[in-house]
């Protein structure tokens, strides 16, 4: 029987090769668990009049932009920690306070995970506005023209804007290309018929105010200290 050996070059060529597809896969699985992303739907009302005239460009109707949202991750992940099928929800004012809320199925690295990709999601909710963030039970219910979320200290029900011909309203071509969140360029109009928040430290509550549904695909490295 006849055996082969490879020559010594040969073995070192296919020894640094292998090397460097086990490199190239570690570079992958640190670059994976280096970023951040979330896909799902975004669901949103606030305190300015229907329809939003910041998407306009204009400023806030009431001169202040205070509202409540639910974020339902369909895919995502924060580093290495899955956070696939989860909820979060944020009362806020912006530039001012924001209290997340986070759906009591999460693990306590979830948790953490959902607490920090909100503010990257959410731009506007920036990390110093951030009180408190509770892990609670969210509630969810949707029908073909409504949509309820709530937790302990929100409730929002919402209900879509018909047009002329019966069928919903859907806004799209906004013309702010700078927005930092661009997913509410093209949405689905609705109006609220509740939006109430009462906390220790804040409430509001609205009715007949602008609301949307938005579908969500955003993605980006995590910050450092350094960044």
């Amino acid at each position: 029987m006849k055996t082969s050996k490879l020559k010594p070059i040969t073995l070192i060529l296919v020894i640094a090769a292998l090397g460097l597809g086990l490199g190239t896969l570690a570079a992958d699985m640190t670059t994976a668990e280096a970023g951040w992303a979330v896909k799902g739907t975004w669901s949103d009302t606030c305190s300015c009049k229907v329809s939003c005239t910041c998407f306009m460009g204009s400023g806030p109707t009431e001169h202040f932009c205070e509202g409540s949202s639910l974020v339902e991750i369909d895919e995502g992940h924060y580093g290495g920690v899955e956070l696939d099928g989860l909820k979060a929800m944020f009362s806020h004012r912006i530039g001012q306070w924001a209290r997340i809320y986070v759906t009591d199925t999460a693990t306590a690295e979830q948790v953490d995970a959902l607490a920090a990709v909100i503010p990257l999601t959410i731009p506007f909710i920036e990390d110093k506005m951030i009180e408190t963030v509770e892990v609670v039970p969210i509630s969810v219910e949707r029908t073909e023209t409504t949509v309820r979320f709530s937790a302990p200290e929100t409730t929002v029900e919402l209900e879509i804007v018909l047009g002329a011909n019966g069928k919903p309203v859907s806004i799209s071509n906004l013309p702010l290309k700078g927005l930092p969140f661009p997913e509410v360029l093209d949405h689905r109009q609705y109006k609220s018929v509740l939006s109430k928040h009462e906390s220790e430290a804040h409430s509001f509550e609205w009715s007949g105010r602008n609301g949307f549904v938005s579908n969500i695909d955003r993605s980006g490295t995590i910050p450092t200290d350094d960044s």
